[in-house]
This record gives structure tokens, C-alpha cells and sequence, in this order.
């Protein structure tokens, strides 16, 4: 029923909300800083760096290491 609610109130599901949480906040650490992508994927939960950049991939069509490139 939570879950329900969630979308009901949000337009999309906790799972998929954290998530873009998730990516905004590695969006935010490429951009501000210069931590490997290893720590960057610890810090936003990843279980290993090639999930990570999987992800990444999958939602922004660029790896990470490319958007922080495009960047600077």
C-alpha cells in the first residue's frame, strides 16, 4: 500500500525515486569533486564500480568518467 501511495503522490516508484537519488548525487560528486569513480560509487551505494558505471551509463547515455571530462 506504501508503495501505492508513494506513486500516487510522486509519479513513480520509491525504488526508481531512490535511484534518482541516487544519480543526482553522483552527477553532484563528478561535478564537485575529484574522487575516483571507485569512491563515488561507494558513496551513492553501488556495490562495485562496474554497477555503478552500468548504471550511469543506462540512465545519462555517458560514462561517468565522459560527463566529468565534458565538465572540464
Amino acid at each position: 500500500q506504501f508503495s501505492r501511495q508513494f506513486k500516487k503522490q510522486t509519479g513513480t516508484s520509491p525504488y526508481d525515486y531512490l535511484l534518482g537519488i541516487r544519480l543526482t548525487k553522483a552527477k553532484e560528486l563528478l561535478k564537485n569533486t575529484s574522487l575516483p569513480i571507485s569512491e563515488i560509487s561507494y558513496q551513492t551505494g553501488f556495490a562495485n564500480d562496474s554497477s555503478f558505471i552500468y548504471f550511469f551509463k543506462k540512465h545519462e547515455e555517458i560514462s561517468p568518467l565522459k560527463f566529468r571530462n565534458i565538465l572540464f
